[in-house]
């Protein structure tokens, strides 16, 4: 008998990562424990409000900032630590797509000498990398006439398209994306996420993006971890979800945008308590949090347990778990209804 072949490692993954601002009293933890895995073709959402580490976990990911603590491997190889040989190939394979590309284009080179860059690594004719650059402009939906302006002539959306654009231009693997919707009106959201849709497709990309849009993760993820206090608390699915969130703060999130999960009403949605998540303003707040569940301030189901513990996973179906006290103890009584 043959042995069994081993599985594919994911393109990206972290284990454990773990990373902290401020010092002193005032530490915070914006990445706590982190585990995810991106895969050939899947198109991942990290969703959260703003402070839930979010935007660290990209940068993270992208080997910007260094972990406390934890790991990241590309396609299994470690590349913790930036000497690591394998990241070149990071570097070229995950490229990171900033929130605000005015900050990321140079003001001074025109459009098509800010996508031609990334292609002096193919090693093209010049007459080659032109043709190149208005195909990549024309596949982020940009005509030829930007190829001379500079950046502070395009509007918002179009210096999006153009960073976009630009991570193309290296023929990546992955692509992180930092709130790519954030400041556009209805309409050019929906060309964004069609875009970005149709660039996975059809180049075999994979997408990790961060966004508080839970319409742009219903039409753009395929997969969804929920992160608050740099703690993830809950993944699966985007479709299960989105039609069952099991975690009190992913219904409370939910519940935040008018019809997003698809309901007239918000009967069921948990009660918020009034609180703020952990700052480096909030100190003693924040190592509570810690000690416990990142939660359990704000949750009007909050028990002793919750304050004191961090519940374990709870695995839900298939490729679905959710880390809450309350789902454990309904685990428990149905096993125990189920008897022996």
């Amino acid at each position: 008998m043959n042995a069994p072949e081993p599985a594919t490692p994911p393109l990206l993954s972290s284990c454990g990562l773990k990373k902290t601002h401020g010092q002193g009293a005032r530490t915070v933890v914006a990445v706590d424990g982190v585990d995810l895995a991106v895969h050939d073709g899947e198109r991942v959402a990290v969703v959260g409000e703003s402070g839930a580490g979010k935007s660290t976990l990209l940068r993270l990911l992208a080997r910007l900032q260094d972990p406390d603590e934890g790991a990241v491997e590309f396609v299994g190889v470690d590349v913790t630590r930036r000497a690591s040989t394998a990241m070149g190939a990071l570097r070229r394979h995950v490229q990171l797509v900033f929130p605000d590309p005015a900050t990321a284009l140079h003001p001074l080179l025109s459009v098509g000498a800010l996508v031609e860059e990334g292609l002096h690594i193919h090693g093209l004719h010049p007459t080659e990398r032109s043709a190149r650059v208005a195909a990549l402009l024309a596949a982020v939906g940009l005509d030829g006439g930007v190829v001379g302006r500079r950046p502070g002539s395009l509007s918002g959306g179009q210096r999006r398209r153009v960073a976009l654009a630009r991570a193309l231009a290296v023929e990546p693997r992955v692509l992180l994306l930092d709130e790519p919707t954030a400041g556009l009106d209805v309409t050019a959201v929906a060309r964004v996420v069609n875009e970005l849709n149709a660039l996975s497709t059809t180049r075999g990309l994979a997408l990790l993006f961060v966004t508080h849009d839970l319409h742009v993760v219903r039409h753009l993820g395929t997969r969804a971890l929920v992160l608050y206090a740099g703690r993830v608390v809950e993944e699966g699915p985007v479709e299960a979800l989105w039609s069952a969130p099991q975690h009190p703060y992913t219904r409370a999130l939910f519940a935040a945008q008018p019809r997003a999960v698809g309901r007239s009403d918000e009967r069921g949605a948990p009660r918020v308590v009034a609180a703020a998540p952990p700052t480096a303003t909030t100190p003693t707040t924040a190592s509570i949090w810690v000690r416990g569940c990142a939660y359990a301030a704000r949750c009007a189901e909050a028990s002793v347990a919750c304050r004191q513990d961090e519940a374990p996973w709870v695995t839900i179906g298939v490729a679905r778990r959710v880390r809450c006290h309350a789902r454990v103890e309904l685990e428990d009584r149905r096993a125990s209804a189920a008897g022996p």
